[in-house]
């Protein structure tokens, strides 16, 4: 069990659920949120678009639209900042690209490799 602040004689936190430079009551918020995390959601919408190219139509082209998705999440990452990719920055820019570009890579091969 931990101890309370109030014991050593200071002043409890306020613990806030929204981050200090956003005002809460704030309507326009969500839509900043959503302009801030354009590539990450264009990444999103290109990998469905492949995944439903994939079930309904032809396997082959659906892989190919899902690696151009993941190959554009790898341009992202490596070629803008932390602050602008948003989402897509998880690790070191060096370590997502890398995990990034050989998904890419195998999906390329996957593609290739699957009979039509």
């Amino acid at each position: 069990m931990g101890v309370s602040a109030e014991a050593f004689g200071e002043k409890p936190k306020n613990l806030r659920l929204v981050s200090v430079n956003q005002n809460p009551r704030d309507k326009n918020r969500f839509l900043r949120l959503i302009k801030r995390q354009y590539p990450s959601l264009l990444v999103i919408l290109l990998a469905i678009s492949g995944l439903i190219t994939m079930n309904v139509t032809e396997f082959r082209i659906g892989v190919y639209i899902l690696a151009s998705a993941v190959g554009l999440a790898t341009l992202f990452r490596l070629t803008w900042t932390r602050f602008a990719v948003g989402w897509l920055a998880v690790r070191h820019r060096a370590l997502d690209g890398a995990i990034l570009l050989g998904l890419t890579i195998a999906l390329v091969v996957l593609a290739i490799v699957v009979p039509a």
